[in-house]
């Protein structure tokens, strides 16, 4: 395995390397930060609630109720697309069976991409995620 020196002394490997062009991928999209800021604050959580909060962040960011065909379509499109690709990229585990996820324990390489994530975005995407459901409180 060939290896490539970083600026901290670190080596970092081409699995490395693919686990962060995977979490890069990940956290590129705002749902799945959305989710990781949950998980952070939470631990673990269901589809369905992740679906609720993901839901409620986008309706409130833009001033409308959360419509149900709308929920519908963000909790398939993290069912498919937004936690396989966060399971991939080490953040955290899913199970599509059961539909629980959890925070996973990530490659250093990836936890300090989130953290990094999770530092830009301040207190506007991830306050007071405790109760910003779909159904609202």
């Amino acid at each position: 395995m060939t290896e490539q020196d970083r600026t901290d002394g670190e080596a970092v490997n081409d699995a490395d390397r693919a686990g962060i062009d995977d979490a890069f991928e990940a956290l590129a999209d705002a749902d799945r930060r959305v989710v990781l800021y949950y998980l952070r604050e939470r631990g673990e959580s269901s589809l369905s609630e992740l679906a609720d909060v993901v839901a409620g962040r986008r309706a409130a960011a833009e001033g409308t109720f959360v419509r149900p065909e709308r929920r519908d379509r963000i909790e398939i499109d993290l069912h498919h697309a937004a936690l396989p690709a966060l399971a991939d990229s080490g953040a955290v585990d899913y199970d599509p069976e059961t539909g629980r996820v959890a925070l996973a324990d990530p490659p250093a390489a990836v936890e300090a991409l989130i953290d990094t994530a999770i530092a830009a975005a301040g207190d506007a995407d991830h306050a007071s995620l405790d109760g910003e459901h779909a159904g609202g409180q």
